[in-house]
């Protein structure tokens, strides 16, 4: 921090500091890692690494236009699981409960609790939760780039991963892929892991809290000011 106001990080140090993209990144950070210029590349795919690629073209496409629906049929049912379990934080876990989650999850929990009401909520389901979010232009704003994420796409009967590359070459960070109902979708719970510890070399290099990070990414990306009533539960059982 230098006079309360959160540094921009270099371009090369989001060159170098970069894990993993994952689609469901607010505004701010995706115009922050696009602004970064990663090149990633695609080597020889087989067919089903051509498949998973075409439903990752699909994945963008339903984030930048703001198409729920579309979305929902990208991701496996183990997301929409995650989806469930982030609107129930958001709705039912007081503040010593949030703060104890990692921060790829924590972040997705204030955001909702900064832009959403109980009533919206407690009427979703998980599934609901991503089509409704995703409607909402809530993440990637025009600037989702799934598509152009991933190196080598090593396919094994009905599930895959992928490898993140950074700077152009590969990372040892991995996404994985299910084929579920005869189409591949992205597992979004595989991202957490490189996603926190995204989050958190961003906080070491700003000399912040990763909370902190959190709460200035949040205001930067919905333009509105957050108070300490965030970390509140929005019901009370």
């Amino acid at each position: 921090m230098e006079g309360g106001v959160l540094r921009k990080p270099t371009l090369s140090w989001y060159i170098a500091s970069m894990h993993a993209i994952p689609r469901r990144l607010p505004t701010f950070l995706a115009l922050c890692i696009a602004a970064a210029g990663i090149l990633l590349g695609a080597g020889c795919d087989n067919k089903d690494a051509q498949a998973i690629r075409a439903m990752l073209v699909q994945y963008d496409t339903a984030n930048n236009s703001k198409n729920g629906r579309l979305a929902k049929e990208c991701v496996t049912k183990s997301s929409d699981a995650q989806y469930e379990s982030i609107r129930r934080h958001a709705l039912y876990s007081d503040e010593r409960t949030v703060r104890a989650l990692g921060p790829y999850i924590k972040h997705q929990v204030l955001m909702t609790r900064n832009r959403a009401s109980a009533p919206q909520l407690e009427v979703l389901t998980g599934e609901d939760y991503l089509v409704w979010t995703t409607n909402e232009g809530w993440f990637a704003n025009g600037d989702s780039g799934w598509s152009t994420s991933f190196g080598k796409i090593t396919v094994k009967g009905d599930s895959a991963t992928g490898v993140v590359l950074q700077d152009g070459k590969p990372t040892g960070d991995r996404v994985s892929f299910m084929k579920e109902d005869g189409r591949w979708r992205i597992d979004e719970t595989s991202m957490g892991q490189h996603m926190d510890q995204w989050y958190r070399d961003l906080a070491k290099f700003e000399g912040m809290s990763v909370d902190d990070l959190l709460i200035f990414i949040e205001e930067e990306d919905s333009g509105r000011e957050i108070s300490d009533s965030i970390w509140q539960p929005m019901i009370r059982k």
